[in-house]
């Protein structure tokens, strides 16, 4: 379980960067409120800036912050490194806010973050850097093109991707809006491509 939780991790660290490691600007974003986070109970998260919220599924556990904050140094370690073992990045510039990780006993799981668009970046340059992160990283993905989705009244880009660079195919399903100075990110993993769906369905 704790392999396939960090691996997402990594693709999170791994965006985060993208406003430093990308230098493409998009369009002027639209005024919206300022950002305030959303709010967790045992089992629920909701938040009325994204406009969305998520129940539980059986067997789901929402992370503690120290759990999440755990795995992202476990999943630093993979190889967010060069070859002499330093750092590739400054942690302490990411601006990125975690909503909550929801996950299961087989190591499903569902992230829900929010990142400052320091480089005005449109959805689709999102998407393009994060996929020149990946492949510099090398990890070999298989994604599918993106298209626009609807969950509640909020309207985000998606694609699909899975990879078996770790030893198991892990299936992810990315949705990504950018609202403000905000990248809003929303990423389904899981061994199971019918469950990573599901955690995506289970968003309203």
């Amino acid at each position: 379980m704790k392999k396939l939780i960090s691996v997402t991790l990594c693709i999170f660290v791994l965006c985060a960067m993208l406003a430093a490691c990308d230098s493409t600007e998009a369009e002027p974003s639209v005024q919206v409120p300022d950002y305030f986070p959303g709010v967790t109970t045992d089992t629920e998260w909701s938040s009325e800036w994204i406009g969305l919220s998520y129940t539980l599924g059986d067997g789901y556990t929402f992370a503690s912050h120290e759990e999440i904050n755990s795995m992202m140094e476990l999943s630093a370690d993979v190889f967010l490194v060069d070859e002499s073992g330093n750092p590739l990045y400054d942690y302490s510039k990411l601006n990125v806010i975690y909503e909550m990780m929801a996950y299961d006993a087989s190591g499903s799981n569902l992230i829900i973050m929010c990142e400052a668009n320091q480089m005005n970046l449109s959805e689709a340059q999102y998407f393009a850097a994060m996929k020149r992160q990946l492949k510099q990283a090398d990890m070999e993905y298989v994604f599918s093109d993106l298209t626009e989705v609807t969950i509640g009244d909020v309207t985000m880009r998606k694609t699909q991707a899975y990879t078996d660079d770790y030893g198991i195919r892990m299936y992810q399903i990315y949705l990504v809006r950018v609202y403000g100075d905000r990248v809003i990110s929303i990423i389904a993993s899981s061994s199971n491509e019918a469950a990573a769906q599901a955690l995506i369905d289970s968003i309203r």
